[in-house]
């Protein structure tokens, strides 16, 4: 009896070990539960309730309260609004605000063209991960304005180029900061079609099923070169 005793005992001593064993790795990243206090502010509530002298107040990125009396944490970070308006607003994840498009090569009467013209990148030039919204946006007044006239304060904008069209930028449509304040996110997603690269005039994929093709078979390839299959390098995956 005392040797299955002990036998139990070693058996739930190696089961708590085994719930530890995973320990909780949010890496250097400090979490931030503060909360955020938009005070003296016109609040627009809705079409019809608006709210003078308001605060609103904001924890973790969502809306605790908002109103004429609302009572303020003591962990909250206040910033004064006065004479400032604050309006609810719509975020339009597809867009290609502030990031032109590329011109389209003209054919120039040539025969149909089969290999990559990007040395060193994928074997496609329709796939183009490596290209960052970041790098060629340029913040737009009048188009931003038109956004908001409909009703939006946040867009998401990538380069609209290409099968595999590289990251977006999650942009805030604020006329009186920098970009410094305006870029949410530089790096949003990744974004994917079945168009092709305007700037380039490969002829493959000429169909949406080889498009899919395409892309299915990216895939394979950066699997292929995760697992060190190759010495050489693709700078577009």
């Amino acid at each position: 009896m005392r040797r299955i005793t002990l036998l139990f005992l070693l058996f739930c001593t190696f089961q708590a070990e085994a719930q530890d064993y995973f320990p909780k790795n949010d890496g250097l990243k400090e979490e931030n539960h503060n909360f955020t206090a938009f005070t003296n502010a016109t609040l627009f509530i809705s079409p019809s309730q608006q709210v003078n002298n308001g605060t609103l107040l904001i924890q973790n990125g969502k809306v605790v309260a908002a109103g004429k009396s609302v009572t303020i944490p003591k962990n909250s970070v206040i910033m004064d609004l006065e004479g400032k308006y604050i309006y609810p607003s719509f975020i339009d994840p597809y867009t290609n605000f502030g990031i032109e498009k590329p011109k389209r090569k003209p054919a120039q009467g040539r025969p149909a063209q089969y290999e990559a013209t990007r040395e060193g990148f994928y074997w496609n030039d329709h796939i183009r991960p490596d290209q960052n919204g970041i790098d060629s946006f340029k913040y737009n007044k009048k188009s931003a304005a038109e956004f908001r006239e409909a009703g939006f304060g946040v867009v998401n904008t990538h380069q609209m180029d290409g099968i595999s069209r590289g990251t977006g930028v999650l942009i805030a449509l604020n006329d009186d900061v920098g970009d410094q304040n305006r870029v949410l996110e530089d790096r949003s997603g990744q974004f994917f079609s079945f168009s092709k690269s305007v700037a380039s005039r490969q002829s493959y994929p000429s169909s949406l099923m080889g498009s899919m093709a395409l892309l299915r078979h990216m895939y394979w390839d950066v699997d292929w070169y995760s697992k060190g299959s190759v010495t050489a390098k693709d700078m577009a995956l």
